[in-house]
């Protein structure tokens, strides 16, 4: 599921083919749940500059919300960000 996600947004972000997607993600979340899915986008956007800052859950919501990330991906809740709209990723 997360794969789908991060390929929507990378459309969303990147036009067709090229361009730049910034993912903030806690740390098990980019080293378990993310390389398959940022290896299938690399495989469809070749020209795609991917961005990923392995940060804290406090610390992906600041990144967001001052616009230095994309997309943000954490275990941990983000109920507390009124200015998120978070989405459940997988189970």
């Amino acid at each position: 599921m997360s794969g789908q996600i991060l390929h929507n947004a990378a459309e969303d972000f990147c036009g067709r083919d090229a361009g730049e997607l910034t993912i903030a993600a806690t740390n098990s979340q980019a080293r378990y749940a993310l390389p398959a899915a940022v290896n299938d986008i690399r495989a469809v956007y070749p020209r795609l500059t991917l961005n990923l800052h392995q940060v804290s859950p406090h610390q992906i919501a600041q990144l967001f919300i001052i616009g230095e990330a994309d997309i943000g991906i954490a275990a941990e809740a983000l109920t507390e960000y009124e200015q998120l709209f978070v989405r459940p990723c997988y189970r």
